[in-house]
């Protein structure tokens, strides 16, 4: 059965699944997203993979409204403070790439392999930061003066998201839910503290990662299979994988591709994950 727990150490809410002396993944969800975001992956290994998977600051059951709690620093730190072994493997989507990777880049020591999907290292020109933070303001108005329901709806309809509109209802129906579930002072404060308009551009600090790095995109989200490229370009041992027919999501999208993908990045490495065949369908 999975345990779940709160970190006494870290404040952090997470999900534990999996045998102690397996392998272990830690799994970092997007924004408004939550532990259960890597689901699949872990109903896909069974008890053969550990995965830890965290309700971020501002998420969930971690919940929170104080920015100053919710920077990369802060967030890498409390990560760091679960109970995981001295080496794991890290995946992340979106915020939570942004996150595995300043993590990886914290503690390299710390971090086999990362997975970095539909992740940034920020933004590099700082017009573009105070762009970006001008639009996370947006939103963070539209949390607290028009409420969590509009909220949701508006950040879905995104067109980063538009091909997500092909996934099965039931599968649309969950990712709602997730949303409309969160408090909405901690997506507020999120934005705030973690967003990339107010993350420390990592761009020159790439080239000093020298464990296995995957970067993922989806075919459909041309912004990032440009951050991809660009991002592996720095990197000496990463690799890029664009997966066909997909967009922002391809865990979500393209979830068997997605998990093979993953299956063919960590066979050989050290400590590394199995995942059997067949890769399961959307978690």
């Amino acid at each position: 059965m999975p345990k779940a727990a709160s970190s006494e150490g870290s404040g952090l809410w997470y999900q534990d699944r999996g045998l102690r002396r397996a392998p272990t993944v830690l799994a970092l969800h997007g924004f408004t997203g939550s532990h259960r975001t890597f689901g699949a992956l872990a109903a896909c290994a069974g008890p053969r993979l550990r995965t830890v998977a965290p309700d971020l600051p501002g998420h969930g059951r971690t919940g929170g409204s104080d920015p100053a709690s919710m920077t990369m620093a802060r967030t890498a730190a409390a990560l760091l403070s679960l109970p995981l072994p001295r080496a794991f493997h890290l995946v992340g989507y979106s915020m939570g790439a942004r996150t595995a990777l300043y993590l990886a880049l914290s503690a390299p020591e710390r971090v086999l392999s990362l997975v970095l999907e539909s992740g940034s290292p920020g933004l590099a020109d700082a017009r573009e930061r105070e762009a970006r933070r001008a639009s996370d303001e947006h939103w963070v108005r539209v949390l607290m003066e028009e409420g969590l329901s509009v909220f949701a709806a508006r950040w879905g309809a995104q067109p980063l998201f538009a091909t997500q509109r092909r996934l099965p209802a039931p599968v649309r129906r969950r990712i709602g839910r997730e949303r409309r579930r969160q408090d909405p002072a901690g997506l507020a404060a999120s934005l705030r503290g973690a967003g990339t308009g107010v993350q420390e551009s990592q761009w020159e600090n790439l080239r000093r990662l020298s464990l296995p790095v995957l970067v993922v995109a989806g075919e459909r989200d041309a912004k990032f299979v440009s951050i991809a490229g660009a991002m592996a370009a720095r990197m000496p041992t990463a690799r890029v994988v664009v997966l066909p027919d997909c967009g922002h999501a391809p865990h979500l999208e393209a979830p068997a591709p997605f998990l093979r993908l993953l299956a063919e990045f960590w066979s050989g490495l050290p400590d590394a994950p199995r995942l059997p065949p067949p890769w399961g369908a959307a978690g």
